[in-house]
């Protein structure tokens, strides 16, 4: 197996345990786990954030949310650590696409090319990515989601989690 090289990133501030995150974000972070979890298993990844996502109104914002991972999963650096569905646990790697997709939202869409380059993807995949974080902010805030722009303290070091990570060239049928 690969070697997994761990360079410290600016933190996002975000809660753990996941349920004290605002309801945009919940709804965007279990959408995000529901795609790699059937992803992992080999199923159709879209259906169960389709489901989500209707019951808050955002049903068209799975559409958006394949496409990001999509790419993610084509473009990642290294591995990345996601989370099953009901982990009271938020991962340092899922903050990454929580603070991307809330920068279009504020306005940053520049912002989000360069916070996903330097968290997980190679440069060709960051840029792929600000027109579909814009969309599903849009998405998003038409159902009355709005991610909250969380600050970004330079200088605070996070060390990301790896204790669930999901290679996304290989299915995987590890959950944590």
């Amino acid at each position: 197996m690969g070697q997994i090289i761990q360079l410290p990133v600016a933190a996002v501030r975000y809660p753990d345990p996941p349920g004290d995150l605002e309801p945009a974000e919940c709804a965007l972070l279990i959408a995000i786990r529901w795609w790699v979890d059937a992803h992992r298993g080999g199923d159709n990844p879209m259906p169960r954030p389709q489901q989500g996502l209707a019951m808050g109104r955002a049903r068209t914002a799975a559409s958006s949310i394949d496409a990001v991972i999509a790419i993610i999963a084509r473009t990642v650096q290294r591995l990345v650590a996601v989370r099953c569905p009901p982990c009271p646990h938020l991962s340092g790697d899922e903050k990454g696409p929580l603070h991307a997709a809330s920068l279009p939202q504020a306005g940053d869409d520049r912002l989000a090319e360069r916070a996903l380059r330097v968290a997980l993807l190679s440069a060709h995949g960051a840029e792929a990515l600000p027109g579909l974080l814009e969309g599903l902010g849009e998405r998003l805030a038409h159902a009355q989601l709005l991610l909250r722009r969380r600050p970004t303290p330079f200088g605070n070091p996070l060390i990301l989690d790896t204790q669930e990570t999901w290679p996304p060239s290989r299915l995987s049928a590890t959950i944590h």
